[in-house]
């Protein structure tokens, strides 16, 4: 899988199913919103599009299970609420790949009926849903794990927004971290190595610019295909110029994928050293180091989109997953991320009193609106009340206050700080993300 860095995309399918029925109200929001309707009758479907294969498949079983658990607390919600509809959500492999995230969106909106689509995961397969089936089918879709800035410059008519903080804020965190690691970015040298494709390319720009207003500089900055693309420079080349110069550090954004291919070439350049490489969240993944060899990552470091360690409500759905996650799937990256997507489409109804798409997404933002009173998805029939009287909300997900903006990007987020390690992953630190940063 070659991608693009600075200018492309890429990304085969397995199918999965879960369905869960729940009951909701649907009524209005907010002074700016129709008029509280009462409790009229709704029948929902969410479409969950998950990396159950592909080269993000280590991530997609926690998806899966934690889009499961938002629908539990959906039905228990409407349940204690009183309330007579009905929310379905389906899930479906992705498999990693636009051309199957399309094709599988398609399905869950024209034979599922799905009016909100979370997911993907993958910013290419994200924008492939978006522009080829949520925005001409008029279907509102969140993404839980999409970073790419390409998402908030897409024309999309207001019907693609996110959970997961954007790149903005994600090169902001590693900026932030590396300088704290080496005493401030002053003087200091940087490499940079990403795929080439919009993920590589999105956060190598996030990091280097605030890296240079902080007093740092780039060494190299280097984009990198497979060698199997003829049009790309041969890994051997990128590595040997990824570690040139002795850089102070070497900051990797990449798929796993990709960085096995590339990772034996960094151990053959003989200047490699892992205890000095950043990396950005998609290779968190504990199985690099099995598939790799200690040599090649052991102490490298990155960030990663995380639960604040402060919150309530964060660690209460860590307590939640624990107990009631099936198959003893372990949690993953961003899956408090897609439960509060799931739940997010569900108040969306509740707060258009409607299940039509355009709708949900006009009352979208404001449910995430500081000036609201404050709901965490543990006081779902409460917020539904409030929803029903026509009170502004601000709901705090299981990943920390979402905030968006008028684009849909959340504006705050905490990003934890990893380690590879002999045993996998360890976490050593978190870092916050301050709206007047992003």
């Amino acid at each position: 899988m070659a991608l693009p860095r600075r200018h492309g995309r890429s990304a085969g399918a397995a199918c999965a199913l879960a369905c869960v029925l729940a009951g909701l109200v649907l009524t209005s929001c907010g002074d700016d919103g129709p008029e509280p309707e009462g409790e009229a009758p709704l029948d929902l479907v969410i479409g969950s599009s998950v990396p159950l294969s592909g080269e993000l498949s280590a991530y997609g079983p926690a998806g899966r299970e934690a889009a499961a658990l938002a629908a539990e607390r959906i039905r228990l919600a409407a349940r204690r609420s009183g309330a007579p509809h009905r929310v379905t959500v389906l899930t479906r492999d992705n498999a990693t790949s636009p051309a199957t995230a399309v094709t599988t969106a398609r399905e869950l909106v024209e034979r599922g009926g799905a009016s909100c689509l979370v997911g993907a995961w993958a910013s290419t397969d994200t924008l492939a849903i978006a522009e080829s089936v949520s925005v001409p089918d008029k279907v509102l879709q969140i993404s839980p794990a999409s970073t790419a800035g390409e998402i908030t410059a897409l024309d999309d008519d207001g019907l693609l927004m996110r959970t997961a903080p954007p790149d903005a804020l994600e090169g902001l965190a590693l900026e932030q971290a590396v300088s704290d690691a080496l005493g401030g970015a002053e003087g200091r040298v940087a490499n940079i190595g990403a795929r080439d494709d919009n993920y590589g390319d999105d956060l190598a720009a996030a990091f280097s610019d605030p890296w240079v207003e902080a007093g740092g500089s780039v060494g190299e900055d280097v984009s990198y295909e497979l060698e199997t693309d003829p049009d790309g420079p041969v890994l051997p080349e990128a590595a040997e110029r990824i570690t040139d110069g002795d850089p102070d550090a070497v900051v990797i954004a990449d798929y796993p994928e990709t960085f096995a291919e590339l990772a034996p070439e960094l151990s053959a350049t003989g200047s490699w050293r892992p205890a000095r490489a950043w990396a950005t969240a998609a290779l968190a993944s504990p199985v690099l180091s099995e598939q790799l060899g200690e040599a090649a990552i052991e102490g490298m470091r990155g960030v990663t989109p995380a639960t604040p360690r402060d919150g309530e409500a964060s660690r209460a759905f860590g307590r939640l997953y624990r107990r009631s996650a099936r198959g003893g799937v372990p949690r993953g990256r961003f899956d408090a991320h897609q439960f509060d997507a799931t739940i997010l489409c569900y108040l969306a109804a509740v707060s258009a009193g409607s299940t039509e798409g355009e709708k949900m997404a006009d009352a979208l933002i404001d449910l995430t609106s500081p000036e609201g009173a404050e709901y965490d998805w543990r006081r779902l029939p409460e917020a539904i009340a409030a929803l029903q009287r026509g009170e502004d909300i601000d709901y705090t997900g299981a990943s920390g206050p979402i905030d968006m903006d008028e684009n849909g990007d959340p504006t705050a987020a905490s990003f934890d700080v990893y380690r590879h390690t002999r045993g996998g992953v360890e976490l050593i630190g978190q870092v916050a993300v301050e709206p007047d940063r992003g």
